[in-house]
């Protein structure tokens, strides 16, 4: 098991190397799975969706119930400084290069062994033991392994949910990546806890483009365009969505307990901003790039408001670049979540 996840981390499915047409490392993945999981591909029904995204189905004993899906992706982000003709380069901050697929000290090291390259072999792994053990569960499993969550999914995810809405297929439950296991005495919970996320939070992207009076440093205005945008950045970061409690944040205290600090709030986050292309030049128009993460129970509407607000008496364009709602909260109060609690609480 150890060293299929490694040679599964030793292949660099970097999320922008998926049009490479030489040395493709989507396609060595998608090679690599079948030598490393022979009984997977002779006994399970497989097939390919849109080149890259990997679906298998598992039948089960009763065709009557509903069928559960185990999701996960084999796309992961991009290395700073990292030179793929150079693999084995050090890298700052790196204790072995970062698709080494490096086992020691307990640990297998590389890019994709938390995100998420471990739980699809986990996933494999279970399987593969299972049809060893000659189980055959008494629903249909279906797995979907997805190649571009890293920007977006819209290409592997969202291709693969349109499949199983074309074919009718609806499921008990849909298993995705969620939370971690965490020792005690971390977050002020003095026990082990394993955390399984019931909601996804939603982004959105805003470009704010600041108009002011351009010219040149000689004769500077007394404010110019990007010291408007640092006024409004300023207050971006001063003036808060307000916080309230989600019903996961809440049921997790109604199982943990705890005085933690647990009032959440849509995080904002500046990355980007571009004045002049000139050290002596006053630009007429400053842009700032603002990346939202958005709480279930908020909306993209409701940030784009916010912006709007806060530039209030400003001269700017406001645009949406990227949006995606937060998803809806899954219950907690079903057997699909049943399932997973008894499990965790029995390891």
């Amino acid at each position: 098991a150890v060293e299929r996840l490694a040679g599964g981390i030793r292949i660099p499915t970097v999320s922008d190397a998926i049009d490479r047409t030489d040395d493709n490392p989507f396609q060595a993945f998608k090679a690599y799975l079948p030598q490393a999981y022979p009984a997977i591909y002779s006994r399970l029904d497989t097939l390919t969706i849109n080149e890259y995204g990997l679906v298998f189905r598992w039948p089960g004993k009763n065709p009557a119930l509903p069928p559960i899906l185990l999701c996960s992706h084999y796309d992961v982000v991009p290395v700073l400084n990292y030179d793929p003709s150079a693999p084995d380069a050090p890298l700052p901050g790196w204790d072995y290069p970062p698709f080494s697929g490096a086992v020691a000290d307990g640990r297998i090291y590389g890019r994709g062994t938390l995100d998420m390259k471990g739980m699809l072999f986990s996933v494999l792994e279970a399987t593969d033991s299972l049809l060893a053990e000659g189980f055959r569960p008494e629903r249909d499993v279906w797995i979907a392994l997805g190649f571009d969550e890293e920007t977006g999914g819209t290409q592997g995810a969202l291709k693969i949910a349109r499949y199983f809405e074309e074919q009718g297929i609806a499921f008990d439950a849909v298993y995705d990546e969620g939370g971690i296991i965490i020792a005690p005495g971390l977050g002020g919970i003095q026990r082990t806890a394993a955390l399984v996320g019931t909601a996804e939070k939603g982004f959105s992207t805003i470009r704010i483009t600041v108009r002011g009076t351009g010219g040149h440093s000689s004769m500077p205005p007394e404010k110019g365009s990007l010291v408007l945008a640092a006024e409004i950045i300023e207050m971006l970061n001063q003036e808060r969505m307000p916080a309230f409690l989600t019903a996961p944040v809440i049921a997790f205290l109604d199982r943990i307990g705890g005085s933690m600090g647990v009032a959440q709030r849509t995080a904002i986050a500046i990355t980007m901003a571009r004045g002049s292309d000139a050290a002596n030049v006053l630009a007429s128009e400053a842009e700032v790039t603002v990346n939202f993460r958005l709480l279930p129970g908020n909306t993209t509407a409701q940030v784009k408001r916010h912006v709007e607000n806060i530039c209030n008496g400003y001269d700017v364009r406001i645009e949406e670049l990227s949006t995606r709602e937060p998803s809806q909260i899954s219950p907690d109060d079903v057997h699909a979540f049943e399932m997973i609690r008894t499990s965790l609480a029995g390891l």
